[in-house]
């Protein structure tokens, strides 16, 4: 069949009738979260959506997945692995594309759009057509019969296909490109930056800021809200710890036996392989790339065949920046570790043995086993001792559990804690206030322990709360509400609040001196030499983007450093970030050149045209999507995932 298609491949109108799945746009299922479910038994096995009052039948989503293979199988020249369906998202997308067909067709029927039998009679004849231009009954019966259509069918699956690009063709002429929008566009491209910067730290000021009881006081007056403290608890608890019951607990060597037995695996270390690979990265969704990097790797390939040394054409042509450097070792692995595709070649290799070109969801792979250790299993002399503990333990934290249970049962019955703790002789062991989240002392699960508190009301008890090795039942005490403390009681923390905005103050001034000097063309050799300061630089980068070397990701700095020029190197004033202050500078700036662009301006136009079109049709489709009423199988959609 696949020969065929390539014969007639001359023919665009017989690719666009064969293979009615659009181009997908590689935005995964998630297209499907948030529609209408229908619960199980509500629709039948044959139907794999409803959408409005259409529906998808599973013997038009097989044919719609099927064309989507050969799609992909005629561009790339191989066929598609299972690895490769799920990278490419074909049956989510499939999906997508019916149920998104569906939308457009109803669209289109509202629009009052239509297509005639003269219409549909040209078309197919027009794609049917012979080497002399006459339209060939033959070929026409024989590409039918090989999608397993009749001509009924065939022909009103083209006349709903005419339409959809009739409503597709309105949608597209609704968008143009301004005459201003190309340029936008390839200056994005275009345009790079480089910066020379200084780095000013607050921190190098502590030793030059004091501050007195009488700017304490008055700092701590201006910021009060900043040191009101957090709700706090008081609780009461009982501990039911394992270790307590350890010596209650007796085991077996027959115990032990049958826990080593009975769990034999957990006492095995399984085979694991030493291997070498070197990974040449390939997209599926790019055709020729993924063509060029098989070529690519089939070529290492023979120079290893021909003797040349794994390692060192790891370090020269491996992508996987985890192991090239290291001639693509990645030590000692496990199955279930790596991808499985790999797994099963590299597992099936001898010591020193290279495998076949192996692809993967990364790319294509060459692998050698440097070295096997087979998988043993500890003999029960070497871990009965662990056993015994392990045993012990367990039913420890049994014995602890079913003590809770049964204090617990006696406090919901009316008993209080006071009373239990004196008949038991078990520690009431009561905390100190504390805050959501903070540490408590003698509580080694802090976290579980305050949520715990935080969740009752004062006086209540709670349920059998879980901790590492132990079990607490709780009673909240006390509470104490957010409040403004005293001076007295946060000193410390204000004295540490005003200090630190002090050195930022300086650090500040500092900065900004440093700025005002090398603006008005002070030596900056001068003024490293001065303060003691170290000049970087960032690298090209484009002025576009959030991200700048060396200074790290922010939008505000981005747009400080995309105004600096030429003729306006510097900033207006020093950038603070993350705590620190930056003075960078223009050292390079690369600038859009207007005659590439008058060369590329043509094909820019068109590219940013089917962008923009795009970008229309996906919101449009978006829009009809929120309005419709989508209802997915179920029992189908599981099929996907």
């Amino acid at each position: 069949m696949l020969d065929l298609m390539r014969k007639h491949a001359r023919s665009p109108l017989i690719k666009a009738l064969l293979i009615t799945v659009a181009a997908s746009f590689f935005i995964g299922f998630g297209i499907l979260g948030g529609l209408s479910r229908l619960r199980s038994g509500e629709m039948d096995r044959n139907t794999v959506a409803v959408v409005n009052d259409q529906v998808i039948t599973l013997g038009q989503f097989q044919r719609a997945y099927q064309q989507a293979i050969q799609r992909y199988e005629e561009e790339f020249e191989t066929e598609l692995d299972d690895t490769m369906i799920q990278q490419l998202n074909i049956r989510g997308n499939t999906l997508k594309n019916l149920i998104e067909n569906a939308l457009l067709r109803e669209r289109a029927r509202s629009l009052r759009l239509r297509v005639t039998d003269e219409e549909l009679r040209l078309y197919i004849r027009n794609a049917f057509r012979d080497e002399e231009g006459r339209f060939d009954p033959n070929r026409y019966k024989q590409i039918l019969r090989l999608n397993r259509m009749n001509p009924a069918d065939f022909e009103e699956a083209q006349r709903e296909r005419l339409l959809i690009s009739r409503l597709e063709a309105l949608l597209r002429d609704s968008v143009s490109v301004s005459e201003e929008e190309p340029w936008e566009y390839f200056v994005i491209d275009a345009e790079k930056m480089n910066l020379n910067f200084v780095m000013v730290d607050p921190s190098q000021f502590k030793d030059k800021v004091k501050a007195t009881r009488k700017e304490l006081k008055k700092y701590y007056g201006q910021n009060q809200e900043d040191f009101r403290t957090p709700p706090r608890r008081r609780a009461e608890y009982i501990k039911f710890d394992l270790k307590d019951y350890l010596e209650e607990v007796k085991v077996s060597p027959q115990e032990v036996k049958d826990h080593y037995y009975s769990h034999r695996e957990n006492y095995r270390s399984p085979k694991e392989i030493r291997a070498r690979h070197i990974l040449i990265q390939a997209d599926p969704r790019d055709p020729a790339a993924f063509a060029q990097a098989r070529k690519e790797a089939e070529s290492i390939l023979e120079n290893i065949k021909a003797g040349s040394k794994f390692a060192a054409l790891a370090r020269r042509y491996s992508q996987d920046p985890g192991s090239a450097e290291a001639g693509g070792d990645l030590g000692y692995f496990r199955k279930g570790e790596m991808d499985k595709s790999f797994e099963d070649v590299a597992f099936a290799l001898k010591r020193g043995e290279v495998g076949e070109l192996v692809h993967t969801r990364y790319g294509f792979h060459i692998i050698k086993v440097e070295d096997i250790k087979d998988a043993i299993t500890t003999p029960l002399s070497e871990v009965e001792d662990l056993i015994t503990n392990i045993l012990r333990k367990q039913e420890a934290k049994g014995l602890a559990r079913e003590r809770a249970e049964k204090i617990h049962q006696q406090i919901l019955a009316g008993k209080t804690m006071e009373k239990i703790t004196n008949e038991t002789k078990l520690p009431l062991i009561e905390t100190f206030p504390f805050t959501k989240g903070e540490e408590i002392a003698g509580i080694v699960d802090p976290s579980v322990f305050s949520q715990a508190a935080f969740s009752l009301k004062v006086g209540e008890p709670s349920s059998i709360i879980p901790g590492d090795e132990c079990f607490y039942l709780l009673r909240v005490v006390g509470e104490e509400a957010p409040r403004i403390p005293e001076f007295q009681e946060v000193k410390d923390k204000v004295k540490e609040s005003l200090l630190e905005e002090k050195t930022r103050d300086l650090a500040r001034e500092r900065a900004d001196r440093i700025l005002q000097r090398l603006r008005r063309g002070k030596s900056i050799r001068y003024l490293l030499t001065k303060y003691k300061l170290e000049k970087q630089e960032t690298g090209w980068f484009s002025p576009y983007e959030d991200f700048i070397p060396k200074l790290g990701a922010s939008e505000e700095i981005s747009s400080i450093v995309r105004a600096l020029t030429k003729k306006t190197p510097f900033p207006d004033e020093a950038i603070e970030y993350q705590d620190k202050f930056y003075l960078p500078w223009l050292k390079e700036r690369q600038e859009a050149d207007k005659a590439k662009f008058s060369e590329q301006k043509e094909e820019l136009t068109r590219v940013l045209l089917e962008l923009k079109r795009e970008e229309f049709r996906q919101r449009w489709l978006d829009d009809l999507k929120g309005k419709a009423k989508i209802v997915p199988n179920e029992e189908f959609l599981r099929t996907l995932i």
